[in-house]
C-alpha cells in the first residue's frame, strides 16, 4: 500500500480549562447531551468521550481503556453548554454549545506531551569586593542581547552601554574606610538607571535600555530586605535633585533578585539602597538586571528576555573584584499571553477554516481572553489514514492543545484537574495497542 502525506499543517485544536472546574468523570458512562437539550459539561469543563462503539458520545469512567473506546475526543463546555437554544446570535459565526479535539485514534500513533508552567526568569549580574583607588576611571560594559535586540539592531554587533565613574583623588583616610566602594557603587548604579526604561526620568529624558542596577547592602544598615521583595513591591532605587525614583517589581523580577543573592554568597538577609551620587549610603555590592523587552499594544512576538554580557573593563582589579552572570534568562513557560499568540498563529488550521466553502471565513475569538493566566499544557499529536482508493491512503496530522489552569496563578504546581486529565491520558495510552507513556 502507498501512503501519501499530507503536506497541509497539522489541524491545531485548543481545549482550555477554566480556573475552578474539575474533570467531567462520573462513575457511569454519561451521554453528552443532557435531557434538557443541554450539554452536560460545565463552561470550561473538560471531558473525555468516546467516539465509536458502544461509548460513542459517552463519557469515559476513572476505569474505561481504549478497550472500551479506542477512539476518543476531549470536550470542553463553552457559555452555552447550558441552553445552546438561548445562545446569542453572533452571526457570521456559528453557535459551538461545546469545543472538542478531533477523533483521537489510540490504534494509530499518538504522542503526548507535557509542558509545566515555569516562570520566567531574568539575566543577573552581581558585582562585588571593589577595591577603591583614587585617579581611577571605574567603567563597565553591559552587551544586550536577544532575539529583539538582535533584531533591531544587529545580529553581529550588541548594543551596548557604558556606565563608568572617574573617581577623584581619595586620601589614604579615605580609603580607610567605606565610603570610596559607596561611592563607585552609588555613580555606577545611576549611570545605568539614568538609561534604564524602568526608571520614571520625565520626558525629555527618559531612557530606553532593558536593564536596571540595584544598589546592595550586605550590613543591612538601610533599605528593603532583600527576602521581602515580592509582585508588588514598590522599591526605591535612585534618589537624586528630582527626588526618590522608585519601581514596582513583577514576580520574576523579585525571584531573580532573590536567586541571584544567594547564587553570589550575599543574603537575602541584605538590602536594597536607593542610590544616590550626592550623599552615597552604605552599599558594597551591586546587581545588574536585564529586563523584559517594552511589548507592543498588538504584540505578536514570543520572546521578551534580555540576555546581558557585562564586562569590567577597567579600574576593576580583576584578580578579586567579582562579576559574574548568578540568574539567567529564560522564557516564561505556559503563559496565556504565549498561548494566546500561538491560537492566532494556528488560525488557519482550524478545521472550520479549512472546510473551503464559499463564505468567507471569520475567525472565532481567541480563548485566552485573560492574558495573565498561566496554564499547564498536553499536546497530543495523532493521525488519520484515509483510503484515497483501494491502494493508497492519506495520512492527516492533528494536533490538540489541552491547556489546564495552574492551581494557583503564576505558581508551578500540577496538582488536582491537571494530574486527573495526565492520569486519564496515561491510562489510555498504555492501554492502547502501540503502548507508550506522556513525554515530560
Amino acid at each position: 500500500m502507498s501512503i501519501t502525506f499530507n503536506k497541509r499543517k497539522p489541524l491545531a485544536s485548543f481545549i482550555v480549562a477554566k480556573r475552578g472546574t474539575s474533570l467531567y468523570q462520573p462513575t457511569t458512562n454519561t451521554h453528552l447531551n443532557a435531557s434538557n437539550g443541554g450539554i452536560v459539561l460545565a463552561d470550561g469543563q473538560v471531558g473525555f468521550f468516546g467516539e465509536d462503539g458502544a461509548l460513542t458520545n459517552l463519557s469515559l469512567k476513572s476505569t474505561d481503556t481504549t478497550v472500551a473506546a479506542d477512539k476518543v475526543a476531549i470536550y470542553q463546555g463553552t457559555p452555552y453548554s447550558a441552553n445552546p437554544a438561548m445562545a446569542v446570535n453572533q452571526g457570521p459565526l456559528f453557535t459551538r454549545p461545546y469545543e472538542k479535539t478531533q477523533t483521537i485514534d489510540f490504534r494509530r500513533s499518538v504522542t503526548v506531551s507535557k509542558q509545566a508552567y515555569t516562570p520566567g526568569t531574568l539575566s543577573t549580574y552581581v558585582i562585588k569586593n571593589i577595591t577603591a583607588l583614587p585617579y581611577t576611571t571605574f567603567s563597565l560594559n553591559i552587551n544586550f542581547r536577544g532575539r529583539h535586540t538582535q533584531v533591531m539592531g544587529s545580529a553581529q554587533e550588541a548594543i551596548s552601554l557604558n556606565p563608568q565613574f572617574n573617581t577623584p583623588n581619595y586620601t589614604s583616610g579615605q580609603l580607610a574606610t567605606a565610603a570610596p566602594v559607596n561611592e563607585i557603587i552609588a555613580q555606577l548604579t545611576t549611570a545605568i538607571l539614568r538609561n534604564s526604561y524602568l526608571v520614571n526620568q520625565g520626558v525629555t529624558r527618559q531612557g530606553n535600555y532593558p536593564v536596571m542596577a540595584l544598589a546592595v547592602d550586605s550590613t543591612a544598615a538601610s533599605g528593603v530586605v532583600i527576602s521581602t521583595l515580592a509582585a508588588g513591591t514598590v522599591l526605591p532605587v535612585l534618589i537624586d535633585t528630582y527626588g526618590t525614583k522608585s519601581i514596582t517589581l513583577n514576580a520574576e523580577m523579585a525571584e531573580s533578585i532573590k536567586a541571584a543573592a544567594t547564587a553570589a554568597g550575599l543574603s537575602t538577609a541584605n538590602t536594597i539602597v536607593p542610590a544616590n551620587i550626592n550623599s552615597p549610603v552604605l552599599a558594597d555590592a551591586m546587581m545588574i538586571v536585564g529586563l523584559d523587552r517594552i511589548q507592543a499594544i498588538k504584540d505578536y512576538e514570543p520572546l521578551v528576555k534580555t540576555r546581558l554580557e557585562v564586562g569590567m573593563t577597567s579600574g576593576f582589579a580583576l584578580g578579586s573584584a567579582y562579576c559574574r552572570q548568578v540568574s539567567f534568562a529564560k522564557e516564561e513557560q505556559g503563559s496565556a499571553r504565549a498561548l494566546n499568540n500561538l491560537y492566532l498563529f494556528t488560525q488557519g488550521q482550524r478545521k472550520y477554516n479549512l472546510l473551503d466553502v464559499q463564505d468567507p471565513v471569520v475567525n472565532f475569538p481567541s480563548p485566552f481572553t485573560d492574558l495573565t493566566e498561566t496554564y499547564n499544557v498536553f499536546v497530543i499529536t495523532h493521525e488519520y489514514a484515509l483510503m484515497t482508493d483501494t491502494v493508497n491512503s492519506m495520512l492527516q496530522t492533528f494536533t490538540e492543545y489541552i491547556c489546564v489552569p495552574t492551581p494557583v496563578k503564576g505558581t508551578p504546581a500540577t496538582t488536582g484537574l491537571t494530574d486527573d486529565i495526565e492520569t486519564r491520558l496515561e491510562s489510555l495510552l498504555a492501554s492502547s495497542s502501540n503502548g507508550g507513556d506522556i513525554i515530560l
